[in-house]
């Protein structure tokens, strides 16, 4: 095992439990379940406070009464999402299982021939994103914001291995991981969605926000 501290070991084993209770509740019971905890919980953290000052200023016709129906769904669709962790590869292998919105677009690119960006955010089944890849075969590579556990991170790195699929953290190496795929005509899926405290300012929902330009300007230069 890794050389890590005893916070980041007690975080794994208390994961990997987690992750084997869902598993063992089945798919539908453990969304349930997973969904219930997250509400319990997380109205009680403190981003709670900042999500509702995120939802306050970016939707500012909502009610408060409807801010706090939206918070819960938000909890609701996290922990759904967590607690169908075990089940994902079983979900993408049912092709009854997710309906794909967009798929011309993919079709498009696979007839281009060309580089192309797949780019979303960390809502919904984002987990699910692997069906990108194995619609594209073997050429697509997933840039991600890796886990601060490394312990973690190889425990759902495992749980995510795709033959479609070549995962990749952000960074300097997801960074030669765009250039080299854009060269060789490969799919790009982005999932980049975290704050930045550098890049461009750029309007979002009303307020300036820093975002990283490179994906633009990747695309813009080696027409993408």
């Amino acid at each position: 095992m890794k050389d890590v501290s005893l916070k980041y070991r007690l975080e794994w084993i208390g994961v990997r439990i987690t992750i084997w209770i869902f598993g063992c509740l089945g798919r539908r019971r453990a969304a349930a379940f997973g969904g219930w905890l997250a509400r319990k919980i997380g109205s009680h953290m403190k981003v709670h406070s900042l999500a509702r000052t995120n939802m306050e200023q970016a939707l500012p016709d909502l009610s408060p009464e409807e801010i706090d129906i939206n918070l819960m769904q938000m909890w609701d669709n996290l922990g759904r999402n967590i607690g169908e962790l075990p089940f994902n590869k079983s979900i993408m292998a049912d092709p009854k299982a997710v309906e794909i919105i967009g798929g011309e677009h993919m079709e498009a690119y696979l007839e281009s021939e060309k580089a192309a960006f797949f780019v979303t955010a960390h809502y919904g089944p984002w987990e699910l994103v692997g069906l990108v890849g194995q619609r594209l075969g073997e050429r697509a590579t997933g840039i991600y914001r890796a886990a601060n556990n490394p312990l973690v991170e190889d425990f759902f790195q495992e749980m995510r291995a795709d033959p479609h699929y070549k995962f990749v953290p952000k960074g300097r190496e997801g960074a030669r991981a765009i250039l080299k795929a854009a060269r060789a005509g490969g799919a790009i899926v982005l999932l980049n969605d975290q704050k930045l405290n550098g890049g461009m300012a750029v309007p979002f929902f009303g307020r300036e926000a820093m975002t990283a330009p490179a994906v633009a300007e990747i695309a813009c230069k080696m027409d993408v």
